[in-house]
Formats: structure tokens, sequence, C-alpha cells
């Protein structure tokens, strides 16, 4: 089973343009990038229904891979978690 087309549809207009790879788990499109860590990406993998989402570790510009990451089955949970750890040092700020 698949990630259903809707979901593919609106991801794929939503980050349009930004890097596309396929590696041994197929597709996979980089949503965004950390702005304290760029080397951490949420990363959408269209072809995987368990946990399309990953927030990838260690994933560099124009690599097929990233050392470590945390895989989420839904994008509201994925973007939470990278959007509070993206955050880290903002909210140590305040």
């Amino acid at each position: 089973m698949s990630v259903p087309l809707e979901t593919i549809t609106i991801e794929s207009n939503l980050y349009q343009g930004k890097e596309r790879f396929i590696n041994s788990n197929g597709e996979c499109i980089v949503m965004e990038r950390s702005k304290r860590v760029p080397t951490t990406a949420l990363i959408f993998r269209p072809c995987n229904s368990l946990t399309p989402y990953i927030i990838a570790v260690g994933h560099r510009p124009g690599d097929k891979s990233w050392d470590s990451g945390k895989y989420y089955g839904s994008l509201s949970d994925a973007l939470k978690d990278f959007e509070s750890w993206d955050n880290i040092d903002d909210e140590a700020d305040n």
C-alpha cells in the first residue's frame, strides 16, 4: 500500500523546487532544512505508507542517505518535532 495520491499531490505542490533524490527506499523529497543545523532535513518518502516522513540527521545536500533519523506516520507529528527541535536555541534566548 502506498501514500494516498492526494497526499503526494499536496506535498509535491507545497514543496516543488526542493531537493529530490532516489535511494534504495525509493523517491525522497527534502521538504525543509533546519535553520540551526543545515545537515538536518525533513524528508518525505511517498513510497512508504507507514512512516513517510523523516527528520534526517546528517543529510548533506546532494547525498542520497543520512546518518540517523526519526520516522513519522503523519506530517503534523513530524513538523511539530522538527519545528520544536529547530527552535531550541530561540526558546533558550527568551
